[in-house]
């Protein structure tokens, strides 16, 4: 009886749209949830657990590449006296100054100004400066050459200079066959790269000549006018046209920052009546005379502004390049060299053994 009474009971409510509800169709999963849960730490592993959540996307706004590095090596040289370490420091004297942050350049950081020694080849200054835009990091290293032409005779003057660069080159071909080199790249790099050479006023020495001689065989010379507020107008025009002529007869191959710099020169008119191709005139401080005022960054004044803006950035990566080529010369003869000494020892070798 109470068996009967359950199954018509059951079959009542049946009847009556009272047994379970119908299973609800699926529900697509919410877009935003399923962004939050990618996005999060555990993002990353949950695609590996459920294939199908599509991989998460890389956050563009702290996505940061790798900034290129660029060695540029750079010599300084001339007689006492010229300014090489005052145009030195002013040359980085913007890298010195802390960005808006409040931080230096790392390897700027606590090192001391170029140091006076009598040592002929100092290397008393590493400097780096990092180009946002770019985002290229210039790694300069200064290279001094403190008491040339110090003695009387200057036949030997060059030699310490010569031997070093020569050094630095074998330096970089042992490192790279003995397969060494911790760093690659830039940051391995040990040529110099280029050698400003500063000029005295009112006179081209003899040593002067004898050192653009031999040393523009090893590198780039980058030759400057120093004190040039020590000359009239004419005065330094007629002196740039003596040394273009110089120059010329003497057969001395100098950088030539005007045959490839129309993009940033343009019809730019030069300081002081100078020409395309002749010699930059540059002053290493602000001079107060009874006649009137001589600026450093003041382009009608001097070609200061100028050599910073050539050397440190519209040219860097040509002088580097120029470099390059030189040692890839350089090594190719080497190699050539190792390759005919060691058939020559293993034909002695093989002679004696027969």
């Amino acid at each position: 009886m109470a068996l009967v009474l359950f199954l018509s009971f059951g079959l009542t409510a049946a009847l009556r749209g009272g047994g379970a509800p119908p299973p609800s169709p699926p529900r697509a999963p919410d877009a935003n949830a399923t962004k939050n849960l990618l996005t999060s730490p555990f993002g990353p592993l949950l695609t590996l657990f459920r294939p199908g959540l599509p991989a998460p996307a890389p956050d563009l706004k702290t996505l940061k590449l790798k900034p290129r590095v660029v060695a540029f090596n750079v010599m300084v040289a001339g007689l006492s006296g010229l300014g090489k370490t005052t145009t030195c420091n002013l040359l980085f004297e913007s890298w010195q100054q802390p960005d808006k942050a409040g931080r230096r350049s790392p390897l700027a950081r606590g090192e001391p100004r170029l140091r006076k020694t009598t040592r002929h080849v100092d290397v008393s200054r590493r400097i780096e400066r990092y180009d946002a835009d770019a985002n290229t990091i210039l790694r300069v290293r200064v290279v001094d050459t403190p008491g040339f032409g110090n003695n009387i005779d200057h036949k030997h003057a060059v030699r310490p200079i010569t031997k070093y660069v020569r050094r630095c080159r074998d330096e970089q071909f042992r490192a790279q066959m003995a397969a060494r080199s911790q760093n690659d790249g830039a940051e391995g790099d040990r040529l110099v790269h280029a050698c400003i050479y500063f000029i005295s006023p009112h006179r081209f020495l003899e040593i002067d000549r004898h050192f653009l001689r031999h040393v523009q065989r090893e590198l780039a010379i980058v030759p400057v006018i120093a004190k040039s507020d020590t000359l009239t107008d004419e005065e330094l025009s007629e002196y740039r046209a003596m040394l273009v002529e110089e120059f010329r007869a003497n057969g001395i191959a100098v950088c030539d920052f005007d045959e490839k710099s129309a993009s940033i020169l343009g019809d730019r008119a030069f300081a002081r009546g100078r020409k395309r191709g002749e010699p930059l005139g540059i002053i290493a401080r602000d001079g107060h005379y009874p006649w009137g005022t001589s600026e450093v960054h003041n382009g009608a004044h001097s070609d200061f502004a100028l050599l910073r803006e050539l050397l440190l950035s519209e040219h860097t990566e040509a002088l580097v390049e120029h470099a390059a080529a030189r040692y890839a010369t350089y090594r190719a003869r080497r190699v050539r060299v190792r390759r005919l000494t060691d058939f020559l020892k293993s034909a002695t070798m093989l002679a004696v053994a027969l």
